[in-house]
C-alpha cells in the first residue's frame, strides 16, 4: 500500500509600511532599532513544503534568481525550525514560487521565511507565537512581523510586535515599481550621513525615513503625485525601490493610467490589506 504523502502549501503575503523610522544601532544584535506601522497586502509568493528521501538537507527549488542554499531566508527558517524542535530535517524540499518582485520593500524574502515558520508549525503544532518570532528575529528583522501579519506596530531590532486595535481605513494599494532595485545597505549608509535626530510619531502615517535619500527618479514620481493628485496618501515601502498609493476606496483607472503615461517603464500592482498567511496541509 502506498505511504501518505503530506504536503504544505502556504500563500506569504507582501507587506508594506504605513510608518517607518530608524533609531539607534543596536551594537549587541548588529542591527539599527526600528518603529514600524505595516500592513500586509493580498499580493502572494506561494511556498511549497514536502519531504523528499531523494536527497538529504534542504533542497530549495524556485521560478526566481533568488539563492538556492542557506544564504536563502526560507532555507534558514527550515533549518533552524527543525534543529529547535530536535528533528532531523534532511530531505526536505521547498518549492517557491515568486510574484512579489525582489528588492522592492515588499518584505518578499522575509514572508517567505515566516511562511515556511508558520506551515511546518501547522504540521508539527509544536511552538508557541512567542516562539516562533524568537526564530524568526534570529533571520531577520522584518521577518517577526509577518509571523503576526495583519495592521501592526513593530520595534525594537523587529522582535516586538503588536497587533493594532483599530481597524485600518486604508484598504486600497497602489504599488507603484520602478524598473530599478535598491539596495537596503546603501540606503542605510546614505541615511547615516544625515543623522536624523528629530522624533517623528507613528499615528503621523505616510511617513519613511528612506524618502530622504531615494534617487531622482522616485523623487520625480512623489513630485507628479503631490502636483497632480493632492488628495491622495503616497509613500514609500521600506527602503524601496516600490512607492504606493493609499486609498480608503478603490484607487481610479484614470489615475493608473496617467502614471503610466508619464512613467512607462514602471509596473502597477493594485492590491488591497489582508490579515495573515494562508495555510493548506494536504495529505495526497
Amino acid at each position: 500500500m502506498k505511504k501518505a504523502k503530506k504536503i504544505i502549501e502556504v500563500s506569504c503575503p507582501a507587506k508594506i509600511n504605513l510608518f517607518l523610522s530608524i533609531g539607534n544601532f543596536n551594537e549587541k544584535k548588529k542591527l539599527h532599532n526600528i518603529n514600524l506601522i505595516n500592513q500586509t497586502i493580498n499580493l502572494y509568493d506561494k511556498i511549497t513544503i514536502e519531504r523528499n528521501n531523494k536527497h538529504e538537507g534542504i533542497n530549495i527549488i524556485t521560478n526566481s534568481n533568488i539563492p538556492k542554499d542557506y544564504t536563502n531566508s526560507a532555507y534558514q527558517a527550515c533549518q533552524k525550525f527543525y534543529e529547535y524542535i530536535n528533528e532531523s530535517y534532511d530531505g526536505i524540499d521547498i518549492k517557491i514560487d515568486k510574484n512579489i518582485p525582489n528588492m522592492a520593500g515588499l518584505g518578499g524574502e522575509s514572508t517567505d521565511a515566516a511562511g515556511v515558520l508558520l506551515g511546518l508549525n501547522k504540521w508539527y503544532r509544536k511552538l508557541k507565537k512567542e516562539e516562533l518570532i524568537f526564530l524568526a528575529s534570529q533571520i531577520g528583522s522584518d521577518v517577526p512581523y509577518f509571523i503576526v501579519d495583519g495592521f501592526a506596530h513593530v520595534q525594537g531590532c523587529g522582535e516586538k510586535v503588536e497587533s493594532l486595535k483599530e481597524e485600518n481605513i486604508y484598504k486600497h494599494y497602489l504599488i507603484i515599481k520602478p524598473n530599478f532595485t535598491m539596495n537596503t545597505k546603501e540606503m542605510f549608509k546614505k541615511l547615516k550621513t544625515l543623522n536624523l535626530s528629530t522624533t517623528i510619531n507613528p499615528s503621523d502615517l505616510f511617513h519613511n525615513d528612506f524618502m530622504y535619500v531615494m534617487p531622482d527618479e522616485l523623487k520625480k514620481l512623489r513630485e507628479f503625485l503631490l502636483t497632480n493628485y493632492k488628495d491622495l496618501q503616497h509613500c514609500l515601502s521600506g527602503s524601496g525601490s516600490s512607492y504606493y498609493i493609499a486609498s480608503k476606496t478603490t484607487i481610479l483607472n484614470h489615475i493608473k493610467k496617467d502614471i503610466l503615461a508619464n512613467f512607462p517603464d514602471y509596473t502597477l500592482y493594485s492590491q488591497e490589506s489582508c490579515n495573515r498567511h494562508k495555510i493548506i496541509i494536504k495529505i495526497l
